[in-house]
């Protein structure tokens, strides 16, 4: 079952809308953001904390995106979540 949503996040000041998917796994789930055309997958590490998964072949591509703004959406998706 994939889901798909928007995503609000505040960075910088500023609210912005991001495409989402949700991909569920068994147990697990897996968290498919566009963020400027990258999709970045976002899942729980060991402690529980939301980080960011970037295919290989994206790595070029990562490097216009701020780590704030993924830290800033992995806060939003533990909001939404909560």
């Amino acid at each position: 079952m994939d889901e798909g949503f928007e995503l609000p996040v505040n960075y910088k000041g500023q609210q912005s809308m991001f495409s989402g998917q949700l991909h569920l796994y068994g147990y697990t789930q897996k968290i498919e953001i566009l963020i400027h055309g990258v999709r970045v997958l976002f899942e729980r590490d060991e402690e529980r904390q939301w980080r960011a998964i970037v295919p290989p072949e994206q790595l070029e591509s990562m490097q216009s995106i701020d780590r704030d703004l993924l830290q800033a959406i992995s806060d939003s998706i533990e909001e939404v979540l909560k």
